[in-house]
């Protein structure tokens, strides 16, 4: 059986996506939504904030990755992340995770997998999930994305988590767009997640470990 994330068009070394493999309309509708792509961010700005980010999971939060054998980095964009990742936990087995077309524009490195996809679909399975910036999206669309996460990654009893890079405010947001501590515990909650770990280590942004 082919898993829906293949169908849905992936992309390794070597490999390219073609026409019918750019992903759905609501996929590609849904993808100009995010918050670092609706600005209009280039590519070396995405490169510059997910390489800073990455220093510090390596530099300050290393054992994040202890006992960790594959890793998905969600929405990885340019995989920046994924790639440094790579590099710096060599038995870790790293994978670039986006749509199709996103993936088809990379330029490709055999330290890393590529693999197309729709995150509001299925997720890849690993024991580590890395997602940026969930908040741009509504509680429905967080609900079904942590739903895909938690289906993708093991217990944690045996290992696996998912981590998210996002902001958790000290208020309400009256916008919708960031959440405090209560309403992440409360997609969290809904989404099936048991347990969750605050690390506010990126100044403005944290690292929420999550777990079922």
């Amino acid at each position: 059986m082919i898993p829906p994330w293949r169908a849905a068009g992936s992309t390794t070394e070597g490999e390219g996506a073609n026409s019918e493999e750019l992903g759905s309309d609501s996929a590609m509708k849904r993808n100009s939504r995010l918050p670092w792509r609706a600005a209009g961010s280039t590519t070396e700005e995405l490169g510059s904030d997910s390489a800073s980010i990455t220093k510090v999971l390596i530099e300050d939060c290393g054992d994040q990755f202890v006992g960790v054998k594959t890793l998905v980095e969600v929405a990885g964009g340019t995989g920046t992340m994924a790639l440094a990742i790579a590099d710096a936990f060599p038995d870790v087995k790293c994978t670039v995770f986006d749509l199709p077309h996103m993936i088809e524009a990379l330029e490709k490195s055999d330290k890393v997998a590529y693999v197309g996809g729709d995150m509001f679909e299925l997720i890849p399975p690993a024991d580590l999930l890395i997602i940026k910036w969930v908040h741009g999206w509504s509680d429905e669309e967080c609900v079904k994305i942590l739903k895909n996460c938690k289906e993708a990654i093991p217990t944690k009893e045996k290992g696996g988590k998912a981590i998210i890079i996002d902001k958790v405010m000290d208020t309400s947001d009256t916008t919708g767009k960031e959440r405090n501590e209560a309403e992440w515990k409360t997609l969290f909650d809904a989404a099936g997640f048991k347990e969750y770990k605050i690390l506010p280590a990126l100044g403005l942004r944290s690292i929420i470990e999550i777990y079922h």
